[in-house]
């Protein structure tokens, strides 16, 4: 957090020498490459916890999200204080807090309690390649504003986006449903939450930075489950081990504020293209995680619709 803050200071004073400029997109290739494999690996260590206990997945989510809120608050006032400060004045407003709470709902609360709910009833690889899917949407919101077709590569965008989750469900045979019908729902769910993230996050970034519009977003969407996840009910942590414990301790910790943090770090580096082209590695980190460590198996028509899908955001970057 350090050094981004002193490398600010060297772009407000001029030091834009080849070198720095160099030092910085390494820094933020590497920051992306870790945050985008972090939350990958972190929905293989959900799905372990989730299947080791039994913890319900909506449950787990709330904890996620208001344990994950509180370490962003922290840091927020640590590090970006006057931001903090000035979210609460806008918060303020009725009408802001509308549009915020609009964007809580849809970029934190959609996002993450479907996507953790897929996980748990297919697989950490499967949720993250269906929330990749977010992409095509995002590209065809961005058409119906502009009032123009999608290009040649958007129209490519949107087959493979289809042909791999055809793949995906069915395995190539379209008189069965290989992947679970609640699990093809939630990944449309979570693609929706996705194209929300990137649509509707982007100004309150810009105005607060990361750090507070994650706290904000993770509070509100925490707050708001409250009801159905009722996180104050112990449930099955009574019989938790300490695996158990290390296990929800990493999926907070490096699951929802690392990768959350080195991923939006990385982004202030490199720039939108090159962090959604990087950002395939969670697919690659969750199918090899849930084979290792979940012993997952894949159909080769599965495998195929994960590399369509891949291949799709490539090309959307």
């Amino acid at each position: 957090m350090t050094n981004m803050l002193e490398e600010d200071a060297l772009e407000r004073r001029g030091d834009t020498s080849g070198h720095a400029r160099r030092g910085r997109v390494v820094a933020g290739t590497a920051m992306v490459l870790a945050g985008a494999s972090l939350w990958g690996l972190s929905g293989t260590v959900t799905k372990i916890l989730i299947d080791r206990t039994g913890t319900d997945a909506v449950w787990l989510t709330d904890v996620k999200m208001l344990l994950g809120s509180a370490v962003f608050f922290c840091c927020a006032a640590a590090a970006t204080p006057k931001r903090l400060r000035g979210a609460a004045r806008a918060l303020a407003r009725p009408a802001e807090l509308v549009r915020v709470l609009a964007m809580c709902v849809m970029a934190y609360l959609v996002l993450n309690a479907s996507y953790f709910a897929n996980v748990a009833v297919t697989n950490a690889a499967t949720a993250t390649v269906m929330q990749s899917l977010g992409a095509p949407m995002t590209l065809g919101v961005i058409c119906v504003r502009e009032r123009r077709l999608p290009f040649a590569s958007e129209a490519l965008c949107f087959v493979l986006a289809v042909a791999g989750t055809y793949l995906m469900a069915t395995g190539g045979n379209p008189t069965t449903l290989v992947m679970p019908a609640a699990g093809l729902a939630l990944g449309l769910l979570t693609a929706m939450g996705q194209a929300s993230e990137s649509l509707l996050t982007e100004g309150y970034v810009r105005r607060w930075g990361s750090l507070v519009v994650n706290a904000v977003g993770f509070l509100v969407a925490g707050v708001l489950l409250l009801p159905v996840a009722r996180p104050w009910v112990p449930g099955p942590t009574l019989a938790y081990q300490p695996l158990d414990w290390a296990l929800l301790a990493f999926s907070v910790l490096v699951g929802t504020f690392g990768a959350g943090a080195l991923f939006m770090a990385g982004l202030h580096r490199v720039g939108p293209v090159r962090t959604t082209l990087l950002s395939t590695s969670e697919q690659l980190t969750s199918a090899v995680s849930s084979v290792v460590l979940t012993s997952t198996t894949f159909s080769p028509a599965e495998l195929l619709g994960f590399v369509l899908i891949t291949v799709m955001v490539v090309i959307t970057a």
